[in-house]
């Protein structure tokens, strides 16, 4: 490794650690934070999280000198407009690119899609950033995809997701939180067949998902609280079935449940609290039999329920169900019991 001018070795306060945090004081890299391999003595991470002010970057500096770079960690580099991924060297070995709350990162290079070897992108609290390029469908390797906002962070720009999503086979979380300006999501997310977690909150324009969706069978928590223009659900939702959490607070405009929800047996807690304009709540919530909770708190215009719900205080407290997976668990025990 050519070392930085001005490296500081920080001390590890007698942990034991396979690798030395360097402070760099001088230099293109001043304020930057490197991680070392004790092994290799190659520089394997660089943050900025503790860089002051004075010394965050306007663009991202070269970083080609640093072959076995894994981590790149650029939080609160709130002067860059483009991330380039020319700046690193080829081949690479770059698993995590972390941008979040770059505040005018506005543009992401096409060269995104060859870092082939990335497990974790995320974009959040990057609120100008309006698309992803179609080559991010090359990076096969990615588990990990963040790109919204926190309360108070909202993305406006973005309004759709690149069809080439669907290339992202080794997909296993996507966090859409509070991008306000996104309507459904690519007909080829049915393609990430390995896609657990799905959080889309506050994204007020998102009206709609394809009927792919159903695709993504092994989906465990999903959540749309807050998704105020969400009409429908497919009925291929009922293809979900690892599902354990279905999140759909304040969905105002949502009226109807689909019966296929039904099949998903692994659900556990559904929450449709404060969806206002909800007509009904399909019959066949009695097949879940691992369901413990549903909140059906200030869903005003609930006109039909199943008759099993009748003469239980659902418009004022979440339901619980937990007595009645105990006793079904038990039955069937009993019945394994006697089948022996």
């Amino acid at each position: 490794m050519t070392d930085p001018a001005g490296a500081i070795k920080v001390n590890n306060n007698g942990h034991a650690s396979q690798s030395d945090w360097v402070l760099v004081g001088e230099g293109s890299l001043k304020g930057v934070t490197l991680m070392v391999s004790r092994s290799s003595g190659e520089v394997v991470s660089l943050s900025t999280r503790c860089c002051r002010d004075d010394d965050r970057f306007d663009q991202v500096p070269d970083l080609t000198k640093y072959p076995a770079l894994a981590v790149l960690d650029l939080h609160k580099s709130r002067y860059i407009t483009e991330f380039d991924a020319s700046v690193l060297s080829m081949p690479h070995n770059l698993r995590r690119l972390l941008l979040s709350r770059c505040e005018k990162l506005c543009a992401i290079a096409p060269s995104l899609g060859t870092l082939t070897n990335l497990t974790e992108l995320n974009l959040y609290d990057s609120p100008l950033v309006a698309s992803l390029p179609e080559e991010i469908g090359n990076l096969t390797n990615l588990k990990k995809l963040t790109f919204g906002g926190s309360n108070g962070v909202t993305n406006k720009a973005l309004k759709a997701l690149p069809e080439s999503l669907g290339k992202l086979r080794s997909l296993e979380e996507l966090n859409l939180d509070s991008c306000k300006a996104l309507r459904t999501l690519p007909e080829s997310v049915g393609q990430l067949k390995k896609l657990t977690t799905l959080h889309l909150r506050a994204c007020k324009q998102f009206s709609d998902l394809p009927e792919s969706i159903g695709f993504c069978t092994n989906l465990v928590d999903v959540v749309f609280s807050k998704c105020t223009s969400l009409k429908r659900l497919p009925e291929s939702i009922g293809n979900w079935s690892e599902l354990e959490d279905l999140n759909l607070t304040k969905c105002k405009s949502l009226t109807v449940i689909p019966d296929g929800i039904g099949d998903c047996k692994r659900l556990v807690h559904l929450n449709l609290r404060a969806c206002s304009n909800l007509e009904s709540v399909p019959v066949t919530l009695e097949n879940l039999p691992r369901l413990r909770t549903l909140d059906l708190t200030m869903c005003d215009s609930l006109k039909m329920v199943p008759t099993w719900l009748v003469g239980v205080s659902w418009r004022m407290d979440p339901l619980d169900f937990s007595d009645r997976v105990k006793a079904q668990k038990q039955l069937a025990e009993k019945k394994a019991s006697m089948e022996e």
